[in-house]
């Protein structure tokens, strides 16, 4: 078996995983079951996300192991200096002064129903302009450098303080 880290989104994972290419994929169990079946929410409880994603999965021939306790959210957010000078707390406050901020978020962020439609739908948030980075530590010195305003990352992402 040879580990290969970093071999894509869920976009390129998920099929190859399906397909056979991919033997196991780590993977978040709410992102997973958004993913594959978009329309239906995800629950918070995790016994029952884990029911619902193991039916959406069991005709592709992927099983479903048992999820970790751990919680990893989407979180937005933004460098502290650059929100106090913005007055900028809360989703409330970002969304009346989104339409003159940057945000930068993974790639496939405006598809996914979590991401940028959510901000829309739930916040009315439509920001000036957006660029895809990949997660992690990219996201994170673009919002300290203040090449961008706005990002989303990850709640347990060490990279961030």
């Amino acid at each position: 078996m040879r580990r290969v880290r970093s071999l894509g989104s869920r976009e390129v994972v998920e099929p190859a995983l399906q397909q056979g290419f991919v033997d196991v994929v780590p993977e978040y169990l709410a992102a997973a079951l958004d993913f594959e079946a978009p329309d239906g929410g995800v629950p918070e409880d995790p016994a029952t996300a884990a029911r619902r994603l193991r039916e959406a999965l069991r005709d592709d021939g992927v099983t479903v192991l048992p999820h970790a306790p751990a919680v990893d959210r989407d979180a937005v957010a933004m460098h502290a200096p650059r929100a106090e000078e913005l007055g900028i707390e809360t989703l409330d406050d970002l969304a009346r002064q989104a339409d003159s901020l940057d945000f930068v978020a993974p790639p496939e962020c405006p598809e996914r129903s979590a991401c940028l439609p959510h901000l829309r739908a739930d916040y009315g948030i439509e920001f000036r302009s957006f660029t895809g980075l990949p997660p992690g530590l990219p996201i994170a010195l673009a919002l300290e450098s203040g090449e961008a305003d706005v990002g989303l990352v990850f709640s347990s992402d060490g990279s961030l303080g």
